[in-house]
């Protein structure tokens, strides 16, 4: 079952339409540098400002991590969510989620995970880190969601911190979760649980995001060799947290933007306010007026359970002054018949909008 969000508020997100990122973290989202002297194998974390590699880019509301093998070695990268003196987001508790298609391949390493923000500020030593996930490129069918508490005076990790046989994580965008209270943090993969750890006593604390792409080996068997390829590319649709803090100050759950209307010599103009659910992909949808299809397929990223519309607006060939039937196609409905949230894949028609009129509910 999916995690219940209905008393939880938006906290932090980045739909990643634009990318806001810098070296020093000084006005924008993310910095590209980590702040810990952890082992990431074989990949450097690539910054225009250090290396001259940058591996960011976002197009069309993804956001793409490069891993590169150069002149210089593999290059990739890294974002987390608060400068060097721990300034961003950071949260103790709630929920936290990532919708991303993650590479394959020999020595692939991707990993969203958080840290404590102790470390930065210099008031412990330990480096309580909860791995929401992490995955091997040669396990395709496994996710590594890991733990590490310094409670008992040494580091320690929660045993069997991975699931085997679950749906192949390389093929195509999936979602990762994890829910953490003061009694368990709890994984989800595509909504579904995978695994529950009791909250050290370490855990009730501040924590800030990063997401990567590294190169190498966790477990013995997923070095860079020369079955690695030379490029690899993390996929990132959205990052998002929330909190059932009462107090927690809610974020603007702006929409995200409309695509953009197909090329048209028309002078009609179609406006949908629009939502869906995601399964395994978002929602695509076709327009027609009058038996005849306008504009191209469309989709929607706009989540339904969190109350997010987006208006999509279609331009076509036709008197907008004049009446029509419009019809709205679902052109890619699926489920996995289990039902709920993140296994059904669902498109929501709020209004319609043409020549000057909106058309609600059941009339739409």
């Amino acid at each position: 079952m999916a995690f219940d969000l209905s008393n939880y508020k938006l906290t932090f997100a980045d739909e990643f339409d634009t990318l806001s990122v810098s070296h020093d973290g000084k006005g924008t989202t993310w910095t590209d540098q980590l702040w810990y002297g952890g082992y990431f194998g074989e990949a450097k974390f690539g910054s225009p400002a250090t290396t001259g590699y940058n591996p960011f880019s976002v197009k069309d509301g993804i956001l793409t991590i490069t891993a590169e093998k150069t002149a210089q070695g593999w290059q990739s990268g890294l974002l987390s969510s608060v400068d060097p003196k721990g300034n961003g987001f950071a949260q103790t508790y709630g929920y936290f989620e990532m919708r991303a298609d993650l590479p394959g391949g020999q020595g692939s390493w991707p990993a969203f995970w958080m840290l404590s923000i102790e470390h930065l500020k210099g008031t412990s030593p330990s480096r309580v880190e909860l791995d929401i996930i992490e995955t091997q490129g040669n396990r395709p069918t496994e996710l590594f969601t890991t733990v590490h508490s310094y409670a008992s005076g040494s580091k320690t990790i929660n045993k069997n911190n991975y699931t085997k046989n679950v749906a192949d994580w390389t093929e195509g965008f999936h979602t990762y979760g994890m829910a953490w209270d003061e009694k368990n943090i709890k994984f989800y993969y595509d909504g579904n649980l995978v695994q529950t750890v009791a909250t050290p006593a370490d855990a009730h604390k501040d924590m800030y995001l990063i997401v990567n792409l590294a190169l190498g080996d966790m477990i013995g068997s997923n070095y860079v060799d020369s079955r690695t390829p030379n490029r690899l590319e993390m996929k990132i649709d959205y990052i998002r947290a929330y909190s059932a803090d009462p107090k927690a100050v809610p974020v603007d759950p702006k929409p995200a933007p409309s695509p953009s209307p197909a090329p048209s010599d028309g002078t009609g103009t179609i406006k949908l306010h629009v939502a869906g659910d995601r399964y395994n992909g978002d929602p695509q949808f076709t327009v027609f007026v009058d038996g005849k299809q306008v504009g191209g397929i469309y989709s929607t990223k706009a989540a339904h359970a969190q109350n997010r519309w987006e208006d999509v607006v279609v331009t076509g060939n036709f008197d907008p002054s004049k009446p029509h039937t419009v019809e709205v196609r679902f052109v890619n409905d699926a489920n996995d018949g289990k039902g709920g949230d993140g296994h059904d894949r669902n498109l929501y028609v709020d209004w319609i909008e043409i020549g000057g009129k909106r058309y609600e509910g059941e009339s739409a």
